[in-house]
C-alpha cells in the first residue's frame, strides 16, 4: 500500500511525501511515524486497487478507487474509508467509547471512533493483505454521506 501524507515545510508551506509499505513490520513502523506527523493523520491507497484517472482535474494526479484515512492521537487510533465497491459509503469506526474527539488535518473523528493502537495495527495489517475495509473492526456508515 502507499500512504501519502503532508509535512510542513521551514516556509510554512505543506510538501507532499509517499512511503510503501510492504510488509506486517512496515505497518507498526508506519503507525509510530503517524504519531510523530504534525498531523497525526495519512491517506492510505492500496496499490492492487484500480486507478481511476482524474475525472475532475486533467492534472496528472491519480484518482484511486478508495482512500483509507488513519490517524493516531495519544493511545487512540482512528480510521475512516471510502470505497467505490463498499456502497460508495463512507465508513468510519465503532471505537471505544472512551476515545476522544480528534481532528486532523485529513479528517476528523468523533468521540467513541477510536481504538486501542494494537488494533489499528492489526486493521492496516488486514488492509494491506485484502485492500479492503478491514472486517477485524466495526464500522458505521457515516451520516450525511
Amino acid at each position: 500500500m502507499t500512504v501519502h501524507f503532508t509535512m510542513p515545510t521551514s516556509m510554512g508551506r505543506r510538501a507532499v511525501g509517499q512511503r510503501g509499505v510492504s510488509s506486517a513490520t512496515e505497518v507498526e513502523e508506519l503507525v509510530n511515524a503517524i504519531a510523530e506527523l504534525p498531523e497525526r493523520s495519512v491517506v492510505i491507497h492500496h496499490a492492487g486497487r484500480p486507478v481511476t484517472g482524474n475525472v475532475f482535474f486533467d492534472d496528472g494526479v491519480d484518482v484511486y478507487d478508495h482512500e483509507l484515512v488513519a490517524a493516531v492521537h495519544g493511545d487512540w487510533g482512528y480510521l475512516r474509508m471510502w470505497a467505490v465497491d463498499d456502497g460508495d459509503d463512507t465508513w468510519i469506526l465503532a471505537g471505544d467509547p472512551a476515545s476522544p474527539t480528534f481532528v486532523s488535518d485529513e479528517s476528523e473523528f468523533p468521540e467513541g471512533a477510536g481504538i486501542p493502537l494494537l488494533r489499528l495495527v492489526g486493521a492496516l495489517r488486514e488492509f494491506l493483505e485484502t485492500g479492503r475495509r478491514p472486517l477485524c473492526l466495526n464500522w458505521v456508515a457515516e451520516q450525511g454521506d
